[in-house]
């Protein structure tokens, strides 16, 4: 089985190399920056309410784990659940997106995007132990490091690319909801691409 597994490994890390690279163009508008909390206090959000979006990441990525393990345990074929996953996931934040392209009440920002990264975040917490049982399924024990190690590179090399563009935006248009708007839209549409790979 492990030969089989070697024999298509080339594949495999590219194709989960692709999955990261645009997962990690997306990533610093949603976790690994300070964008989010720059937006929000833009938009007149509270210390309290900007305290809150990592607090819902790590409740979404310490408790659903567990409920996904559990849930997912008696799946042998997991690529299906991965791949809804992920793509609950984009669509959270690609809507978010188009949704401030056409919002004309602004008061309703900060509901639509706490309601859209609760989404996110708890999909999030229930992809990962998926997903990461996915990739130990795909990748023999000799080559699982090697296979990880492609995927991680590919996403960091994206996150850096990612926090250039976010620069040029925010240069270009300032914190415009204009602006935000194809943030978040790209950043849900790298995403699902990523989720298509």
């Amino acid at each position: 089985m492990d030969s089989l597994k070697d024999t298509y490994f080339n594949r495999n890390a590219a194709s989960v190399a692709m999955v990261e690279f645009f997962w990690g163009l997306g990533f610093p508008v949603i976790l690994e920056s300070t964008f989010l909390q720059i937006f929000l206090k833009n938009l007149g959000a509270s210390d309290f309410l900007i305290g809150l979006v990592p607090s819902i990441l790590i409740i979404g990525i310490s408790i659903f784990p567990l409920l996904s393990s559990y849930m997912s345990r008696n799946h042998e074929v997991k690529k299906k659940i991965v791949l809804n996953l992920h793509i609950v996931s984009s669509c959270s934040t690609l809507f978010f997106g188009i949704f401030l392209f056409f919002v004309k009440d602004t008061s309703l920002i900060l509901p639509v995007f706490f309601i859209s990264y609760v989404i996110f975040s708890l999909c999030i917490g229930l992809t990962f132990p998926v997903w990461l049982h996915f990739l130990v399924k795909i990748f023999s024990e000799k080559k699982s490091v090697q296979g990880l190690s492609i995927m991680y590179i590919a996403q960091n090399i994206a996150k850096v690319i990612a926090s250039f563009f976010i620069i040029k935006v925010v240069e270009a248009y300032s914190f415009s909801l204009y602006s935000a708007a194809w943030i978040f839209l790209c950043s849900g549409c790298f995403f699902l691409i990523g989720s298509l790979c």
